[in-house]
């Protein structure tokens, strides 16, 4: 049965009714690196035997730069969506784009075909929130890397006793949501190293707070999204 949000993560805005960005429940999104071809391929049969419609493959800025050779993996392993990693400014969405128009043109893919997801992990990534607002239409979800910021920021650690996310944390978190809000995409809670109570508490929170999806990286998380959503 194929998931209400993780539907939407995939087409265009204008096919949304008004005020459906986000979901009632929570969404399981998997992330792989770009490995080689046949891994991917296996990593993608395995979750589609789980029931998992989307797939993201890292692609990563550096220097401003992004290399072809990742996004063209990336379209040939079948990814729903490409996960820009970095400091994602609107500048690097329209240049990933133009790159995923080229390697779906090679890949004899259908033009658009490929969503990208951008990932915030630095504090000047959440200064360019605004900047990716309606900067391409190949704009599918917002997430955050709570792990890449918390070193960023110089947080010494994630959550307090009590299990709260550390206040910049939690405002960065709060951003995402936000600016995903006004692009009218769905907003993607971050990964995680836990595959235990953490985890389950981080996926009541983000359904709580609104967030459409959860990005899973075990097939151990994927189990617990699905016991969180029944």
């Amino acid at each position: 049965m194929v998931n209400p949000a993780l539907t939407r993560l995939g087409e265009p805005k204008s096919a949304r009714p008004s005020g459906t960005a986000r979901g009632r429940g929570l969404a399981a999104v998997a992330t792989f690196p770009t490995r080689d071809a046949d891994g991917l391929l296996a990593a993608e049969a395995t979750l589609a035997e789980a029931g998992v419609e989307t797939l993201l493959i890292p692609v990563t800025v550096v220097a401003g730069e992004i290399a072809l050779a990742e996004v063209e993996r990336c379209v040939a392993a079948g990814a729903q969506a490409a996960l820009l990693r970095g400091v994602p400014t609107g500048a690097d969405l329209g240049h990933l784009a133009a790159l995923l128009a080229v390697a779906e043109a090679r890949a004899g893919c259908m033009e658009g075909a490929t969503r990208i997801v951008a990932e915030v992990t630095t504090a000047r990534g959440l200064l360019e929130l605004r900047s990716l607002v309606g900067a391409t239409p190949r704009l599918g979800g917002l997430s955050w890397d709570a792990e890449a910021l918390r070193e960023n920021l110089g947080v010494t650690v994630l959550r307090d006793a009590e299990g709260r996310l550390l206040p910049p944390l939690a405002q960065a978190r709060s951003l995402v949501l936000i600016a995903a809000a006004a692009a009218g995409v769905p907003a993607i809670d971050t990964s995680s190293a836990d595959e235990g109570e953490v985890f389950r508490q981080e996926c009541r929170e983000a359904l709580r707070d609104g967030f459409t999806a959860k990005l899973v990286t075990t097939m151990e998380q994927l189990r617990i999204v699905r016991e969180i959503t029944g």
